[in-house]
């Protein structure tokens, strides 16, 4: 992705900044044991897609993956052959439509994911009881904002990526935007 030709040395410096700490920061707040272990190297697509399974009998759609997921029937292929082969998703046929596939999460990909959060959420109660109550609020408020604004980035850039656009012509859209 290229880089605005406009952009000021500082706002340079700031991505970059933001860029360095972003890593750091989720190791510090969710720690380092939730990088080890068995799946510690599952790939993004894989992880996503364990992630986006519920955790019930039902499963979900091949189809409505793709969708959710942004990402083509193939590669969503290739990612549920390698969960599948790991032992946190397996293909279902759908009780309705046996042509339709369903993927639903192992016994295996269940507990994988209980454990992550129930681990998560324990490191961060710690995290959140260290620290007073006006932290807290500002500690909420800038995650919610950094929600919002990651959330509004990625449609600006999914759109700008289907309407081939520039780096430059994403760059001079109303601040609003974001």
């Amino acid at each position: 992705m290229e880089t605005p030709a406009n952009m000021r040395a500082d706002d340079r410096a700031s991505i970059a900044t933001i860029e360095q700490i972003l890593p750091d920061l989720a190791t510090r707040f969710l720690g380092r044991t939730l990088l080890e272990g068995q799946f510690a190297q599952l790939p993004l697509a894989q992880f996503r897609l364990v992630k986006s399974l519920p955790d019930d009998d039902t499963g979900e759609t091949m189809g409505r993956l793709s969708v959710k997921l942004s990402i083509r029937g193939s590669a969503l292929t290739q990612a549920a052959d390698r969960a599948i082969r790991q032992g946190l998703v397996e293909r279902i046929s759908d009780p309705s439509d046996r042509r339709i596939v369903r993927l639903r999460l192992t016994a295996q990909g269940i507990a994988w994911i209980r454990e992550r959060k129930a681990r998560r959420r324990a490191r961060l109660e710690v995290i959140w009881q260290a620290i007073d109550v006006e932290e807290r609020a500002a500690l909420l408020d800038a995650i919610q904002t950094l929600d919002r604004i990651g959330r509004q980035a990625a449609a600006l850039l999914s759109a700008a990526e289907l309407d081939g656009s520039s780096a430059d012509e994403r760059s001079v859209l109303p601040a609003e935007t974001f």
